[in-house]
């Protein structure tokens, strides 16, 4: 009888083994899933006489863009937001393109941006975002012209609020949009960036004229 009983309790811990090691197994091939899914998000700097812009981008197209002086979180904060748990990697070479076409832009020969965007946003604010690009180069419009062109005239301080949550400012160009009455508005990266940025465009719209 006790021979049967200790075969049993055996048989017993062998089977509770063999599901301690089916459960480990399980979870090495799941944290195994996890690492190679893994989203990677590429960053570098960008320098130009209008201050360090910090570029983060996917394999799919840019994500975010901060601001020199910006106020909020920043990009701490949108990656927990919008890529929590992504890996990012400093890398030059695969932030090349986007880098190139900003110091265009802020050289004053690049127009219209053509780099692919990684967007990332609610459907209002890509509503918003998407007129944005349509504002031309050196050209401006108030919050109201913006609500209304997105069919929605009531939603000035919506539209305000996504312009503040812009993801990718200059190349989806929120800095071209002022306040009622020629006053120049908010702006993420502060009055004199805006300033600038607007004054860049009016000049090289004027030169081309």
């Amino acid at each position: 009888m006790l021979q049967i009983y200790a075969a049993c309790a055996v048989r017993g811990c062998s089977k509770r083994c063999m599901r301690q090691n089916e459960a480990c197994a399980s979870t090495t091939r799941c944290a195994a899933r996890i690492e190679v899914t893994l989203e990677k998000i590429y960053t570098t700097n960008v320098e130009t006489e209008f201050g360090v812009f910090r570029l983060a981008a996917t394999s799919k197209g840019i994500v975010y863009l901060d601001l020199p002086n910006a106020c909020g979180r920043g990009f701490p904060s949108w990656v927990e937001r919008h890529a929590r748990g992504a890996k990012c990697i400093l890398n030059h070479e695969v932030t090349q393109i986007y880098v190139h076409e900003l110091q265009e832009y802020f050289a004053g020969t690049l127009r219209k941006f053509t780099i692919p965007l990684d967007l990332r946003a609610t459907i209002f604010q890509r509503a918003v975002y998407r007129e944005l690009q349509c504002v031309p180069y050196g050209k401006t419009c108030t919050y109201g012209e913006l609500a209304a062109h997105i069919g929605n005239p009531k939603a000035m301080r919506a539209v305000g609020t996504a312009n503040a949550m812009n993801p990718i400012p200059i190349i989806i160009p929120c800095h071209r949009v002022v306040a009622a009455g020629g006053k120049l508005g908010g702006y993420a990266g502060g009055r004199e960036l805006k300033e600038r940025l607007l004054a860049l465009e009016s000049k090289q719209f004027s030169l081309s004229c």
